[in-house]
């Protein structure tokens, strides 16, 4: 094989094997990351007699009273309840997860108002659920059984349910509470003496910090975890920790010896009882071997042999989900060997192996390493149909990619957008070879972007929002005769503009930059209009519309388009497109502009402004270092002129009047002039009231109270809000505003602008809404250009004018 088809190989491995190494870990979490909890170590024969006797000894106490009997009726549920407790100890033990949860399911329900046992229960099904990947269930029962509901960390919860609330919420995407949680929970075990404890959250910490690259801070808990476990003769530990270190060394050899942890590392895991811990530890180290290019030599075949002996032992438990690991790690130690037809034709049998539905998270590593190696090999239309078939497979469990998240090459974008995009591109390279044919490839491809649009959502926000909003779609194409969708794709190499048109035809546009230099531009333009009158932002809004638009303008003239709805992606976020500039003038002079997640992902129905009731709140007053707004008073006489509506202003604007509002009346206009933040994680996005922060999720759920109402919320304005420059996740948030709101439109800012400039702006665009016939982007739009017609210069800058952007339905 050639060595060009060798790097092709290597390259595939390193964008797949970052997801099985998320995979092995997460599987491998009930046993290394929870241990503390239950405190539970793979068992011997000796242990299983053990726990059966145990059980047997408990039934034993209670002998003679007849079950039918009112003793009995009471004493029946205890027998139940211990005896699944035990069920369900052993099955987890022997590494049958998905038995070990149907045990403990039975148990909690024979707990009754036992309020421990309950709890007990609800902890060790936790166990099982973050052993099969199902980490937003083991979240919900690691919250109910600590008997909280919100992101956070309970005071009075002890070391092992707060590492375990940590890993759960590490995997669910809350990385922020993840932090807090282990720290809280190492805390709480150094102050008890509590050394297992210690050394398992140390473990668990690493893990936290190398997911988000702290790579030398994750090296040190590692090598301490591994330390303590030494000494404790905790040998699961003490292997995983070990393996755990050797995959950061791999990655930066500065922090370690590869060498010499390997060898360590093979140890420790042969040291351990032939059991579903050994087999995750050897597999995990045998995918952390195919990385590993800088090993010493000799390391491939004792790799290989890790990956065998991973293989013979989950066949000999008759662990599907094992087995799929360990045929996974031994396809990618034959790819990274430049062996691509050997490892496909092993992917092919370990797909079969993968069959069943409740493996489909296996069956996706297994479906994205195929399309890698087929794309690598030249061969894309074998690598399309994989692709569709790994996309259906994503679909199938939308709801639960949390094992995506923690990965070692990024997390979900890393592991998810590789798959979409992949099959986005290949479609898009056919279409434009195939004219003919070209419009129904377009559809498909446009599609695929739609998807993936709507699982980046899915995973930011944690909820269902994405579906219920699906699920009332109207036809956007069709209800807007003069709109034009652009979706700037951004790959890895390419970009490229599609662009849907009202009567259905889709068109493709090559753009005229690579990622890095849209980065770069959008970087410029958003730095440039985010400092009036310091830096030249015209530059920068040049290049970005000769690169995306100058070449589209003659169609959009033809076709009397004069409303531009931008899915955004990428650096394409951070900037308000209404702010580029063609020379002659800005974007907004010739466009109403909205900024849409995707057409799926609208609810399309116009907005009528006979039936607008509004409800208007506001906060004027300085709140910690939050400056006063003091034209927020204005801000809101001026729409109570125009629509009336209810006030909650000051000391009257808290959460609980805002909850007490939304419950009461189907508002359909929610104007919030406040203090906001977007963030890259949702649950630390906020905005501000009279009583402190309101998380995004809490305005979702008080938003939510009218979602389902005949006259749903049509309108959430947020007036004085900022999204983090630079943040993908942060824009996310923002454009998916409305949607987590259950509002159909919103109206927000990319940053904090000129007090007295908003009032101004809010006004007039409330003003032209008023006006029948006027969409909510042509009312933007109108409200933008009386700025920039300002009679003060300085007022034309886009700084005063452009963060404001209009979110979904822009009718």
């Amino acid at each position: 094989m050639s060595e060009s088809v060798q790097g092709i190989c290597r390259r595939a491995v390193s964008v797949t094997t970052g997801f099985h190494r998320g995979l092995l870990h997460a599987l491998g979490n009930g046993l290394f990351c929870l241990a503390g909890l239950a405190q539970v170590q793979p068992a011997s024969a000796q242990q299983q007699a053990d726990t059966e006797q145990h059980r047997r000894a408990a039934v034993a106490q209670l002998p003679g009273i007849p079950i039918g009997s009112a003793i009995g009726s009471a004493i029946a549920p205890a027998i139940a309840l211990r005896e699944a407790m035990a069920r369900g100890l052993s099955a987890y033990r022997q590494g049958h997860y998905a038995d070990a949860v149907a045990a403990w399911s039975v148990a909690l329900a024979n707990a009754g108002d036992d309020a421990g046992a309950r709890s007990r229960a609800l902890a060790r099904r936790a166990l099982a659920y973050q052993a099969l990947g199902r980490h937003p269930d083991a979240l919900d029962d690691l919250r109910n059984a600590a008997k909280f509901a919100e992101d956070t960390c309970p005071a009075d919860a002890d070391a092992g349910i707060l590492d375990a609330l940590g890993s759960a919420y590490f995997f669910v995407g809350r990385p922020d509470t993840a932090r807090r949680c282990l720290a809280q929970a190492l805390a709480s075990a150094q102050a008890a003496s509590d050394l297992p404890m210690r050394a398992v959250i140390l473990n668990n910490q690493g893990m936290q910090l190398e997911a988000q690259e702290q790579l030398e801070d994750a090296a040190g808990a590692f090598s301490a975890a591994v330390e303590l476990a030494e000494r404790l003769r905790l040998r699961s530990v003490h292997a995983k920790a070990l393996v755990n270190l050797l995959a950061i060394t791999a990655r930066a050899p500065a922090l370690g010896s590869f060498e010499s942890l390997w060898s360590r590392a093979l140890s420790s895991a042969r040291a351990l009882p032939e059991s579903a811990s050994r087999s995750l530890v050897l597999a995990h180290l045998g995918s952390t071997g195919a990385l590993a290019e800088r090993s010493k030599p000799g390391a491939a075949p004792q790799a290989s042999q890790a990956c065998d002996e991973a293989e013979r032992i989950a066949r000999r438990l008759g662990d599907t989900r094992l087995t799929v690991n360990a045929l996974l790690c031994q396809a990618d130690l034959q790819a990274t060997a430049g062996q691509a037809q050997a490892a496909l034709t092993l992917l092919r049998r370990t797909l079969l192996v993968a069959g069943d539905p409740q493996l489909a998270d296996l069956s996706f590593a297994v479906l994205s390493r195929m399309a890698a190696l087929q794309r690598g090999l030249g061969r894309n239309e074998d690598a399309i149909a994989t692709l569709r078939q790994a996309v259906a497979t994503l679909e199938s469990i939308r709801g639960d990619l949390a094992l995506a998240r923690h990965t070692r090459s990024g997390g979900f974008r890393a592991t998810v957008e590789p798959v979409y995009s992949g099959l986005a591109d290949l479609l898009l390279r056919r279409a434009q070879s195939n004219a003919a044919n070209a419009q129904p490839i377009l559809r498909e491809a446009r599609a695929v972007i739609e998807l993936f649009k709507a699982a980046e959502l899915r995973d930011y926000f944690q909820d269902d929002c994405v579906d219920s909003l699906q699920a009332r779609r109207g036809a956007v194409e069709i209800a807007d005769g003069h709109a034009a969708v652009l979706y700037p794709i951004v790959m890895p190499d390419r970009v490229v503009l599609l662009i849907s048109f009202p009567d259905g035809t889709i068109m493709q546009r090559p753009v005229s930059v690579d990622r890095a230099s849209l980065a770069r531009s959008a970087r410029e333009l958003r730095e440039a209009i985010h400092q009036p009158g310091v830096a030249d932002h015209l530059t920068p809004a040049r290049k970005l519309y000769d690169a995306l638009l100058r070449d589209l303008e003659p169609e959009l003239a033809t076709r009397r388009i004069d409303t531009l709805a931008v899915v955004p992606d990428g650096p394409m976020r951070w900037i308000p497109f209404a702010a580029l500039h063609d020379g002659q003038g800005y974007l907004v002079s010739r466009y109403a502009i909205a900024t849409i997640p995707g057409l799926d992902l609208i609810d399309a129905r116009s907005f009528r402004s006979s039936d607008a009731s509004p409800l208007l709140a506001g906060l004027s007053l300085t709140v910690g270092e939050y400056p006063a707004l003091k034209a927020v008073p204005v801000e809101i006489e001026g729409i109570r002129k125009i629509f009336g509506g209810r006030v909650l202003r000051d000391a009257g604007f808290t959460s609980a009047a805002l909850q007490r509002e939304l419950s009461s009346r189907p508002y359909s206009v929610v104007h919030l002039a406040t203090h906001g933040e977007f963030s890259g994680d949702a649950a630390r996005s906020f905005l501000l009231t009279a009583d402190g922060e309101l998380s995004m999720d809490r305005l979702q759920r008080l938003m939510r109270l009218s979602q389902y109402r005949d006259t749903p919320i049509e309108l959430l304005t947020l007036s004085a809000c900022e999204t983090a420059a630079g943040d993908d996740r942060a824009a996310l948030g923002l454009a998916g505003l409305a949607m987590q709101a259950g509002a159909r439109s919103a109206l927000a800012t990319l940053w904090r602008v000129h007090d007295d400039t908003t009032a101004a702006l809010i006004t007039d665009f409330y003003t032209g809404l008023a006006r029948p016939g006027t969409s909510k982007a042509q009312a933007l739009r109108l409200a933008q250009m009386r700025v920039i017609e300002h009679p003060q210069a300085r007022f034309r800058h886009p700084y005063y004018w452009s963060p404001f952007l209009l979110i979904g339905n822009w009718l």
